[in-house]
């Protein structure tokens, strides 16, 4: 759960309900944007640290003003100094937020010298306004565990209306045309997409996308990996033509 953070806002205690700040080894100063006080998400992943989805939807939805939103980042920076990256880092997936666009318009009118980035799971990709909403961000890490439909049915339990081979789809023509850093982020466990199958249709569809980088987290749920299926991730990986590293 993110820390409120309090500061003075005209003698009067502003409490900050969507933003918090931490540091990062790799992306140094980072201010936090978290749009859900419940998890709201399209998916209910199996491995997900912000424990299960309490709002299972593709429907967008509304959590609060954006000038509200925006005041909370203003505030903290006009008091604390500009952070190298502000974060969409929700409890959910930040594109089912009504307001993601306009907030992100917002951000980078006042800010265009801060980074911003943005976690997707690539459900929304489908729309028009999340790709155009996605594109003001300067780095994307998409959540994406395999091709495989079996595989995308027990990992991520994603809400009934959506199909794996359109969300693959979609995200290769939003990777054609992103214009910032683009990051392919994949959890692998042991009996959900850990398999020969799996592997080999997720690496074919790595060439085709080609991300920056590829980043992997090796995650346990009962059994770790197995030391053959890290051997054979290796050696798929050493002929990748794009950066990769571990969580």
């Amino acid at each position: 759960m993110l820390t409120h953070l309090y500061k003075i806002l005209g003698g009067m205690l502003l409490e900050y309900q969507f933003i918090s700040f931490r540091e990062s080894e790799r992306w140094g100063k980072c201010l936090h944007i978290n749009l859900f006080k419940k998890k709201t998400c399209s998916f209910d992943c199996v491995y997900c640290g912000d424990g299960q989805t309490e709002l299972k939807t593709v429907e967008r939805v509304f959590t609060g003003p954006v000038n509200r939103i925006f005041q909370e980042i203003s505030d903290y920076i006009e008091k604390n100094g500009v952070p190298d990256y502000i974060w969409y880092s929700c409890k959910g997936e930040p594109t089912l937020y009504v307001f993601y666009g306009s907030l992100n318009k917002k951000i980078k009118a006042a800010y265009p010298d801060i980074k911003l980035a943005s976690w997707t799971n690539c459900t929304l990709m489908y729309r028009e306004d999340t790709c155009e909403a996605l594109n003001l961000c300067d780095v994307i890490i998409a959540d994406f565990d395999g091709v495989v439909d079996e595989d995308f049915q027990k990992i991520n339990r994603p809400h009934e209306k959506l199909n794996i081979d359109e969300i693959a789809a979609q995200l290769l023509e939003f990777r054609s045309q992103y214009p910032g850093e683009f990051w392919l982020h994949t959890v692998f466990l042991d009996g959900f997409n850990d398999s020969k199958e799996s592997l080999t249709a997720l690496i074919k569809y790595l060439k085709k996308l080609a991300p920056d980088t590829f980043y992997i987290t090796l995650g346990q749920i009962d059994e770790p990996l197995s030391e053959e299926f890290k051997k054979n991730l290796e050696k798929q990986l050493e002929k990748m033509p794009f950066k990769y590293q571990y969580d």
